[in-house]
C-alpha cells in the first residue's frame, strides 16, 4: 500500500506545474492519502497517468518548451494574453481541464477525488467546484 501511496504522490509532484498551468487545483492532496483504499489510489494514478501520455499534455510540454519559463512569467506580469503562443496553450489547456472534467469520451470519468477543495495554488486564486479556475470577473461574490 505504502508503494501504491509513494508513487501516486510522486506522479501527482510530477505532474503539479501541469495542473497549476491548467488551473486545476482539485488535483493536489491537501490531507491524508493513506485513508484511501489501494483499489481507489490505483483507480487515481490510472487516470492521471492515462492522462499524462495523453497528446492534449503533450501538446502542453511541447509549447511550453518554446519559451523558457522565465517569459511565460513575463507575459503573465506585463499582461500580455494574446501571442500566438498564449492563444495555442490557452486552447490546449481548455482540453486538459474538459479531460479533468470528464469531458472526453476517450478518458471517460475521472475518479472522485477525496482531497483538493483547500489548495491553494501559487496563484492563490479560488477555485471552482469542478477544480478550475473561473476569469477574475467571473467569480462568485
Amino acid at each position: 500500500m505504502q508503494q501504491a501511496l509513494d508513487d501516486l504522490a510522486a506522479l501527482i509532484e510530477e505532474h503539479r506545474q501541469l495542473f497549476v498551468d491548467c488551473k486545476i487545483k482539485h488535483a493536489m492532496p491537501t490531507g491524508d492519502l493513506s485513508r484511501l483504499s489501494v483499489d481507489k489510489v490505483v483507480e487515481i494514478y490510472d487516470f492521471i497517468h492515462k492522462m499524462a501520455l495523453g497528446p492534449e499534455v503533450e501538446e502542453w510540454r511541447r509549447l511550453k518548451a518554446w519559451q523558457p519559463q522565465e517569459r511565460w512569467d513575463r507575459y503573465k506580469l506585463v499582461g500580455l494574453k494574446k501571442t500566438r503562443e498564449q492563444v495555442m496553450l490557452r486552447e490546449v489547456t481548455d482540453k486538459i481541464r474538459a479531460i479533468w472534467r470528464g469531458e472526453d469520451e476517450q478518458y471517460g470519468k475521472r475518479p472522485a477525488f477525496p482531497f483538493g477543495k483547500h489548495f491553494e495554488a501559487d496563484d492563490d486564486q479560488e477555485g471552482t467546484v469542478d477544480g478550475t479556475v473561473q476569469p477574475e470577473g467571473e467569480r462568485a461574490a
